[in-house]
């Protein structure tokens, strides 16, 4: 696969539709708002350059996600981040709160839903149309342990089950086994999601940074271990 056109870190990065987007991120100096795609299976394929988002944003590894409405519209979402290029950086006026949304359709961004409050270092997964926000830090520097949804247009994000440790800078996921691995008998009007087998999943979460110190006391501080709960459709 090619380079990058131009130097980023803290990006988010989301595969989607056969191609890889590449959303914001630090050029080293300043938080950018460039996305750029590529399909990787097109031989000699090159990046191409996408809409902007509406503002730069860095501190994006695990915040972005992709999501297919009830109407079948794919969506990426970056949920967060942070809009200076330093990760240690005290300010707290550079940590988001916004929501981007990206339409593949209308290769046009917005913002979407607000975040309860402000958040980097917050990695985010989709299933069934919803998409799912684990942890992360506040502009305070305090890591989170709250675990939100929001289906794209509802009008409020939801409270799941939270963490049981408070993380930040980790990756999180969302796994989907048949319910019969742990001796569920499904409902009569489960909906089958593949193969005519009723599904359980779960979202789960595991490593990254922990603490309550400075963000540059929890980069010294790595969290081991996966956590995970059920996942309400």
């Amino acid at each position: 696969m090619p380079e990058l056109p131009a130097p980023r870190a803290g990006a988010g990065v989301v595969s989607v539709g056969g191609r890889v987007y590449v959303c914001g991120g630090s050029n080293g100096s300043q938080a950018t708002a460039t996305v750029w795609s590529i399909d990787p299976s097109e031989p000699g394929g090159t990046w191409r350059e996408e809409p902007s988002m509406q503002r730069p944003r860095c501190a994006l590894s695990g915040a972005c996600t992709a999501v297919r409405t009830a109407a079948g519209e794919a969506l990426i979402v970056v949920c967060g981040g942070r809009s200076d290029a330093g990760l240690l950086s005290p300010e707290a006026a550079h940590v988001l709160q916004s929501v981007a949304v990206f339409s593949l359709a209308t290769g046009t961004w917005r913002e979407d839903r607000p975040l309860r409050s402000a958040r980097w270092g917050a990695p985010c997964c989709s299933f069934a149309g919803r998409v799912y926000l684990v942890g992360g830090s506040d502009a305070g520097g305090t890591l989170l342990h709250d675990v939100l949804s929001l289906r794209p247009g509802d009008k409020y994000w939801r409270e799941e089950p939270d963490l049981h440790r408070a993380r930040a800078c980790h990756v999180a996921g969302v796994v989907v086994r048949p319910t019969s691995l742990r001796g569920v008998t499904p409902e009569p009007d489960s909906e089958d999601s593949e193969g005519g087998q009723v599904r359980w999943t779960c979202a789960r979460a595991g490593g990254g940074f922990g603490g309550r110190q400075q963000p540059q006391d929890d980069l010294r501080e790595a969290k081991e271990g996966i956590e995970q709960c059920d996942v309400q459709m």
